[in-house]
């Protein structure tokens, strides 16, 4: 009796590419005509339900900061980057530095300026250390758009040495993108003509200017007074993303940002992503309060800026603390997944937009599968 022809169709997702392969097992007495027609059928299917599915492993990320990790190894909670004895010292010049790593393998390290020589004192006095330290708090124990385990997020202390709330004015905890040796990094100089930028935040202390992620010093505006890019909390409490370039000498034309709807609650963690396609800037914010991946649209602007979605400049990325004329803007709370895209993502491929099931897909899979497996009946 002839052997029954078989199909079998596999599914490989990777971050850096998605394939659907198909691979076709057949019996002796093959029927190749009808058979193989069906077969192509269902291959040209699948490819065509998982594209949009798939495409979502090739986005341009330019840099993603998860805080899972210190120099390269698993990282511990209540632990700290070092950078010391020198603030702001090199490896070489016989300081110990300490980095977390960049996920998307671009090699966009992050470090710190200065940690304490004696990170248990007791004392309590305000001292230059400038180091977040590793936290169990994390927006969701896995990150819903690449079901990576969340394990850990970076605590940031605007007054060090204090409890919250934090003086208006203190300095704090930062890191941003220099190696070991204080060099720049390759995210620092590269070009955003669009770009997404995303992070997770949780708020200690309210009623303050107190910075997420920034885009250090304009150097269209001397002396710099004002970033290209800042995603920060306002002093009213609600969430503004803007984009500067300082083309007129820091005129209100040059600056255009969004804002959150309503103000944003202490305690809470929230997921946002801040969206520029070089003409229109949008601003989406996830309150898990209400659950995690409902990412809700608050505010569009027009938002052309010289040199493309971000005006070029080789400054480094910041997490943690804003510019104004230097640093600024210190947070008060926990930051938690970071990542930069130098595309416009969808709201769906948001890092803590949930990956839609494809039932119907799969459904029309198995039917033409199913298809495929039947043989034609012979005349009697």
């Amino acid at each position: 009796m002839p052997a029954t022809p078989t199909v079998t169709v596999i599914l490989v997702q990777t971050k850096e590419a998605c394939f659907v392969v198909l691979i076709s097992m057949f019996g002796e007495q093959l029927m190749m005509g009808e058979l193989m027609k069906k077969i192509t059928l269902a291959f040209l299917t699948t490819a065509l339900c998982f594209a949009s599915w798939c495409s979502r492993a090739n986005a341009a990320t330019v840099a993603q900061w998860r805080f899972e990790d210190k120099n390269g190894l698993p990282a511990v909670a209540g632990d700290f980057l070092r950078s010391t004895p020198a603030p702001g010292g090199t490896v070489s010049g016989g300081n110990i530095v300490d980095v977390t790593s960049d996920s998307s393998g671009n090699g966009n390290e992050l470090r710190t300026f200065h940690s304490p020589n004696d990170p248990n004192n007791p004392d309590g006095a305000q001292r230059l250390e400038t180091s977040p330290t590793y936290t169990l708090s994390t927006p969701a124990p896995v990150v819903l758009q690449t079901l990576e385990p969340n394990l850990l997020a970076f605590d940031y202390d605007a007054a060090p040495g204090s409890d919250p709330p934090a003086p208006p004015d203190a300095g704090g905890d930062d890191i941003y993108s220099r190696d070991q040796e204080n060099a720049d990094q390759p995210a620092n100089s590269h070009v955003l003509n669009a770009f997404t930028i995303e992070a997770s935040f949780k708020i200690d202390t309210l009623g303050r200017f107190q910075t997420i992620v920034n885009k250090d010093d304009d150097p269209n505006a001397a002396p710099g007074a004002l970033s290209p890019f800042s995603l920060k909390v306002l002093n009213d409490n609600r969430l503004e993303a803007y984009a500067f370039d300082g083309t007129s000498d820091a005129s209100p034309a040059d600056f255009r940002g969004v804002v959150s709807d309503a103000p944003l609650l202490a305690n809470v963690w929230y997921n946002a992503a801040v969206t520029n396609d070089g003409t229109t800037m949008r601003l989406y914010i996830d309150d898990t309060s209400n659950g995690v991946g409902d990412y809700v649209l608050q505010s569009a602007a027009n938002t052309s800026v010289a040199g493309g979605a971000l005006v070029q400049s080789n400054a480094p990325w910041s997490i943690g603390r804003g510019w104004f004329n230097g640093p600024a803007d210190f947070f008060d709370g926990q930051i938690d997944e970071v990542r930069i895209s130098d595309v416009v993502l969808a709201p769906s491929q948001f890092l803590f937009s949930p990956i839609p099931e494809p039932h119907s897909c799969l459904l029309a899979l198995m039917a033409l599968t199913s298809m495929a497996w039947r043989r034609p009946k012979r005349a009697q």
